[in-house]
């Protein structure tokens, strides 16, 4: 029949395309049949705070939220998002701080006016979601996470203080770390930062850990919001002393050898699924 010679490419076109995708799906792709696929990399907890907000809201309560995390509690009798207006009296006010649809202006400020307001307490802060309930009260170990005022030494274990830039330093260090499994390790970093100069906008926080191994360096690293987002660089006055935690967990385990950390600061956009840097390791330093 005419035409049939020419429209015969096109299977052959589709199942090469579909061939071709396949491919790059397992050599490139994020999912589990890929060929570079790690569990650990993509066990980010933010799944579980999300579960355990839910429990902590009540369905009858007014809930003002983030655009992406509005989405898991559609099931309130109010939900309202950014934004709307009139405003109404909510009993929560829930933020994704890593939500990128969200207005970051407009995010922060609600943030910011929650922290200062007086009318709403922080209940609630894991993996970038901060969740504010009016007329609450702080629980003690969110309380640990700002402003000290106790005595830190200006010293790190003996060594000199590790720079932080020329508005900020870390004058005190503290480390711990738990084996979970085989190729997982929970670690805990502890800070105490010294404020120098005013910080203008609300920054995220890297760390970078390096681990030298027979075979390879193995460098993993994850940008933080300070605090929790509780207490943002927007804040910090100079000769502050601020403390700070951060918990995460490395896709490896750094085994008997030490490991090397590297601080640095970057423009507030953390991400928290964290991420393997191979080859590094000479820029990790501690």
């Amino acid at each position: 029949a005419p035409g049939t010679d020419a429209a015969r490419p096109a299977p052959t076109l589709a199942c090469l395309a579909i061939v071709a995708a396949a491919a790059s799906c397992y050599v490139f792709g994020p999912t589990p049949l890929s060929y570079n696929y790690v569990p650990s990399l993509y066990d980010t907890g933010r799944y579980q705070a999300v579960l355990e907000i839910q429990e902590l809201i009540p369905q009858d309560a007014a809930v003002l939220a983030t655009e992406r995390i509005a989405a898991h509690f559609t099931g309130q009798d109010l939900l309202h998002t950014l934004g709307w207006e009139p405003a109404a009296d909510y009993d929560f006010v829930l933020v994704d701080l890593d939500d990128e649809w969200a207005g970051r202006e407009e995010m922060f400020a609600v943030r910011n006016k929650c922290l200062a307001g007086g009318q709403y307490a922080p209940v609630y802060a894991r993996d970038a979601f901060v969740l504010f309930k009016k007329g609450a009260r702080t629980p003690a170990a969110l309380q640990l996470l700002g402003p000290y005022d106790g005595d830190v030494e200006d010293v790190v274990k003996g060594r000199a203080p590790v720079e932080g830039g020329d508005e900020a330093r870390i004058v005190r260090l503290q480390l711990a770390r738990s084996q979970v499994g085989a190729e997982r390790t929970d670690l805990t970093v502890v800070l105490y930062w010294k404020c120098l100069e005013p910080i203008k906008t609300d920054r995220g926080f890297t760390i970078t850990v390096a681990c030298a191994t027979p075979h390879d360096v193995k460098v993993f690293g994850r940008t933080f919001h300070p605090c929790l987002g509780l207490f943002p660089t927007s804040m910090w006055k100079p000769g502050m002393v601020i403390a700070d935690r951060y918990d995460f967990r490395l896709p490896f385990d750094p085994g008997k050898g030490g490991m090397r950390l590297r601080f640095a600061w970057e423009k507030w956009q953390p991400r928290n699924e964290g991420r393997m840097v191979e080859g590094e390791g000479e820029k990790a330093d501690r």
